[in-house]
């Protein structure tokens, strides 16, 4: 009997297996983040933030997060069924195979009897899409341009996600870290955003793990006593209900017991894996087209769970309880390592994209031919590396995922108030000393001009008083008007009673949450900025270690 060709023999069973298999762990993820992140923490939030001053903002900063959320998802699927269908067009023609022109008929992808006549299983059996799609990502100077600053950006958020998680005590972050590979960084960006414009205070254990609301029949929030009774008999109810034995519960005590929330681990715990994921980004863009770049694209995206992991088994003695500050400074240095390890593998990354953006001529041929001048040779290559995300959808998919991701990390910038100079000291462009002897010098410059502002007044004739009000009792309004307080702004806005109560109880006595920033849209212009001269690296470094201190 004579052998059968293995290329004959076509089962689509096993390919629509693994791409339903994508897009129910993907939607999977989503769903798991929605009900049990967003949804929970949305019920959890305390009384003081359902003023009438942060209700507003809240939901207008949401919405913003929501749209940019829609569009990197929609991008993302876009690119991801382009680089699917141009894999199969391309693995058609080297084959003599025809693609199918329309969705039914004789020549479409479905026939009369709704049969598909696509060879999806020759085709699986013969390409590997994802390392097909990465390497032609990174085939070239100018493609790895893009794709360096994708990975880049994706080892300093993971970091910020796990250190960031714990402080707030979000549940799952597991899974935003997985979304950023499965789907796209902008993507689970802006739905950590969500999740962390949800949680302004840290959740207790019985909101993190119960579906319960603390809320009365009414459809108000109980006091911040009542919620905490609730919480308690949820916690009781659920320590007696657990489904781990409990033999395996003292195991995990014992080796892996439950960390304080003021617990921070050692600066090397955060460092380590930082350096790894950094390492594997920049081995990743040397191996394409050997035998080692798909074991080293597994490591790179693997190595993003790194930060995650290194704190969760960190034994206790590998940290200490510290304060807030002493937290924060911890975490910046290791945001200041992505930024120092990030600027020159960018800056060497655009240079050599600039000067050899084309394999077909020497790279010099660009600067010396003709009559035209360096300058305009450079700005040449520099278009065309930046029109790189047009050579093929691959590129597509992981450029749009970087603009998106500055754009998301600009926003956020601008959304939180984040503080220049806290964005410069986790970028490495400056250090603490260095900012206080600004500060220093600005308050002496402050002084001086007031100084000379009083002279001049002094000199002229004072302004005319309303009748029947005295200088004295000027002065006092002035004075009183400057002074707000919790409980006055509170008034303005009309809460009172157990609202008022429980933002005084909330941000008094220690209590840890995010304070009312402004919106700083400086912020975002020097975020944008640091995205432009430093990568994307180096901005979500500043931003993201700029939040932590």
């Amino acid at each position: 009997m004579a052998p059968i060709d293995p290329d004959l023999y076509n089962d689509n069973t096993r390919p629509l297996a693994l791409l339903s298999s994508y897009a129910i762990l993907a939607t999977s993820l989503i769903g798991l983040i929605d009900h049990r992140v967003l949804y929970r923490s949305y019920k959890a939030l305390p009384p003081s933030q359902a003023t009438r001053q942060r209700e507003p903002h809240r939901r207008k900063h949401i919405a913003t997060f929501v749209a940019l959320n829609a569009l990197s998802f929609g991008l993302a699927i876009y690119y991801i069924g382009s680089i699917l269908n141009v894999s199969y067009q391309v693995w058609a023609y080297e084959r003599g195979d025809s693609v199918p022109s329309s969705v039914w008929g004789g020549d479409g992808v479905f026939t009369e009897d709704g049969s598909l006549t696509l060879q999806l299983g020759r085709w699986l059996k013969n390409t590997d899409v994802i390392q097909d799609a990465w390497e032609i990502a990174m085939s070239n100077s100018r493609r790895q341009w893009w794709t360096q600053q994708l990975f880049l950006g994706r080892s300093a958020w993971s970091l910020y996600v796990a250190i960031d998680g714990r402080r707030r005590n979000i549940p799952h972050v597991w899974a935003f870290i997985a979304l950023s590979g499965l789907i796209s960084l902008s993507f689970a960006q802006s739905l950590y955003a969500v999740a962390v414009l949800l949680t302004p205070v840290p959740l207790s254990e019985a909101e993190k793990h119960s579906d319960l609301v603390p809320r009365s029949a009414s459809g108000r929030r109980y006091t911040r006593q009542t919620s905490k009774m609730i919480q308690n008999s949820v916690a009781a109810a659920e320590s007696t209900t657990t489904l781990i034995p409990h033999h395996v519960r003292a195991f995990l005590d014992t080796y892996l017991p439950t960390k304080p929330a003021n617990w921070t681990p050692h600066p090397l715990i955060y460092s380590v894996p930082v350096i790894l994921s950094v390492f594997a980004a920049v081995l990743t863009s040397f191996a394409t087209k050997t035998a080692s770049f798909h074991p080293l694209l597994m490591q790179s995206f693997l190595s993003l769970f790194g930060p995650l992991i290194f704190i969760r088994l960190c034994p206790l003695r590998f940290g200490s309880t510290s304060s807030a500050s002493v937290a924060g400074d911890r975490a910046l240095n290791a945001f200041r390592i992505i930024a120092l390890l990030s600027f020159p593998i960018h800056l060497s990354r655009t240079v050599i994209a600039i000067l050899d953006n084309d394999t077909s001529r020497h790279r010099h041929y660009y600067f010396f031919r003709d009559n035209k001048t360096v300058l305009q040779h450079t700005g040449s290559s520099l278009s065309r590396v930046l029109r790189a995300f047009a050579d093929h959808p691959a590129c597509g998919y992981v450029a749009w995922d970087v603009i998106l991701s500055g754009l998301t990390l600009i926003v956020w910038s601008g959304v939180r108030g984040a503080g220049a100079g806290d964005m410069l000291c986790a970028a490495g462009w400056a250090s603490r000393k260095e900012l206080e002897l600004v500060d220093k010098v600005a308050s002496r410059v402050k002084d001086q001009v007031a100084h000379l502002v009083d002279r001049v007044s002094d000199d002229e004739e004072p302004s005319p008083i309303a009748p029947g009000i005295s200088k004295t009792r000027s002065r006092k309004g002035a004075t009183s008007t400057r002074k707000t307080s919790a409980g006055a702004q509170l008034e303005a806005t009309g809460e009172t009673g157990e609202m008022a109560e429980a933002y005084e109880s909330e941000n008094t006595g220690g209590w840890q949450g995010d304070e009312d920033e402004m919106e700083n849209w400086e912020s975002g212009a020097l975020a944008w900025g640091m995205l432009v001269l430093g990568g994307l690296g180096v901005q979500s470094s500043a931003v993201l270690g700029g939040e932590m201190s």
